[in-house]
């Protein structure tokens, strides 16, 4: 008879897969609109940049085509990662109202 030393023999233990896996780290990221309000998401790094710029319009009654979004004076595109735009934790982004024209 074999002995069962504690070990998985066959299956494996989701309670061992889950402690086994790194934990995914989430970083915070400010959005300052014009007046001054911020709003923090946490986020993972490797989220699409649309879906918080979604979720801060919503909040702030915006509407997404009115506004455009800069880190560093830099526009942001929807279509980036945190990551790959090396977005640090607690960084900070700006939201700017589309303007057209605006001279007298």
């Amino acid at each position: 008879m074999a002995q069962n030393d504690g070990g998985s023999s066959g299956g494996s233990n989701p309670v061992d897969n889950l402690a086994s896996r790194p934990k995914r780290k989430r970083i915070t990221i400010h959005i300052q609109s014009q007046d001054e309000n911020r709003l923090a998401f946490k986020i993972m790094p490797n989220l699409k940049l649309s879906k918080m710029f979604h979720e801060y319009c919503q909040r702030k009654q915006y509407d997404l085509r009115t506004v455009r979004f800069f880190h560093e004076g830099r526009r942001l595109l929807g279509k980036y990662t945190a990551a790959k735009l090396n977005l640090e934790d607690q960084s900070q982004i700006d939201c700017m109202f589309h303007q057209t024209g605006g001279g007298l």
